[in-house]
């Protein structure tokens, strides 16, 4: 098979993410399988470090179009990463501006603002008619707290959240006297306090599912904590709009599902999509019923390989390869991106300036709509030195070297 793809030469402009050398120090595990539909998901890009001899590969499901890690950190490595390097900070420090930001979201939400990403919006409007305000609660990856003090406010009395951050779950105490678990939702304990808490009526979880390490195993546990008739809503990146670079350089992103493949694994554990009238071509936004025979909508297409093949093609610009060295910029919200020539590190970045505003300019109205800002809180461009390929390793569509170790971003 010919690939098509690039050596990164260099990282320059990251905007707040930061680098992880995969060395040897990291152990990984291997998994073909596709957590939505337990087929086997084939190789589509392959990472490729010290010439050869390290590889890691993304790969794509053919029948429903989840994209992951096929070769990723072991569960415990991923578990003391979250517990003891994300999002660190001092919740003595934070309690006072988290309570300023929660008053904050509710102006903008009694304003209107933000509707398509706000998930006080979704909860809210989703919450309607649904849900008695005495059943139980619980949102997974709660982080400050911000979603559990709307609901308490709301008149919702029953709540628990559970956060990896130990950070961010002391802030939310500190703020707001939520009761919030650290312990991964798999624990075996923290499985049998909230069995005694429920069954919960809504369980919900925000742009945290494409971040767990088993997708399947934590829907089998969230539908063995509810009833049916009860609700789980769900919003994660959308794989159609989710941007290139995000997919395959941003380790903590695991996994990318499409509306089909989340339909899906949603349906083996007895959830049927009730409402996906909020999702857009970056989010999927889903408020599930826990139903007893859950049918699935058939997409228009299954052509879901070469569909993740034309959706990077398109981003990095293949099969036309970089002729000799060039910068590649791509979009740190939308998937769009492009080459400028190298010309050294001052007139280059005088360059990224330039491209950052105007594609701002172009894409403003895209830009409004996904981040739910306005354009100059927009995160700008992530931007990589890059050169041809000479010698391919790795028989995929799409081949990333590296001179040395591979290297992935987190934040």
């Amino acid at each position: 098979m010919q690939s098509s793809g690039f050596k990164v030469e260099q990282f320059r402009k990251l905007n707040n993410w930061k680098l992880l050398e995969m060395d040897a120090s990291i152990p990984l595990t291997v998994s073909f399988v596709c957590p939505a539909d337990g087929k086997e998901i084939r190789v589509l890009c392959t990472f490729v470090g010290n010439g050869g001899a390290q590889k890691m590969r993304i790969g794509s499901c053919e029948s429903c179009g989840y994209t992951g890690y096929i070769d990723r950190p072991t569960k415990e490595w991923i578990g003391r990463f979250y517990s003891e390097s994300w999002d660190k900070g001092n919740p003595a420090t934070q309690e006072e501006r988290v309570r300023l930001e929660v008053g904050r979201r509710k102006i903008q939400f009694n304003e209107g603002l933000d509707k398509l990403t706000n998930r006080t919006y979704i909860l809210q409007n989703k919450l309607k008619g649904l849900l008695k305000k005495d059943r139980p609660i619980c949102e997974i990856g709660c982080g400050y707290g911000f979603e559990l003090q709307h609901l308490k406010d709301w008149g919702f009395s029953q709540l628990t959240g559970l956060e990896a951050s130990p950070h961010r779950a002391e802030v939310a105490r500190r703020a707001f006297g939520h009761e919030i678990f650290t312990a991964p939702f798999e624990n075996a304990e923290l499985q049998e306090k909230l069995r005694a808490k429920g069954p919960f009526g809504l369980i919900y979880s925000h742009h945290v599912f494409e971040h767990v390490y088993d997708p399947d195993e934590i829907i089998r546990l969230v539908s063995g904590l509810q009833e049916e008739g009860d609700y789980f809503m769900i919003t994660l990146p959308n794989f159609e709009g989710e941007f290139s670079l995000g997919t395959l350089f941003f380790l903590p992103h695991l996994h990318t599902f499409t509306k089909y493949a989340l339909a899906k694994l949603l349906a083996k554990y007895g959830y049927e999509v009730a409402d996906d009238s909020l999702c857009t071509k970056y989010e999927i936004s889903f408020a599930a019923k826990k139903v007893q025979n859950p049918k699935v909508k058939e997409p228009e297409r299954k052509d879901f390989f070469e569909q993740a093949i034309a959706k990077f093609s398109n981003y990095f610009r293949f099969p036309k390869e970089p002729a000799g060295r060039k910068v590649f910029w791509g979009s740190r919200d939308i998937d769009v991106g492009g080459y400028l020539p190298y010309r050294g590190d001052f007139l280059t970045r005088i360059m990224e300036v330039f491209t950052s505003r105007l594609f701002t300019l172009r894409h403003k109205k895209e830009l409004t709509v996904y981040i739910g800002t306005p354009p100059h809180d927009w995160r700008g461009i992530i931007s990589l030195v890059v050169s041809p390929l000479e010698n391919r390793k790795a028989h995929s569509p799409i081949e990333i070297q590296f001179e040395k170790n591979v290297k992935l971003a987190y934040k």
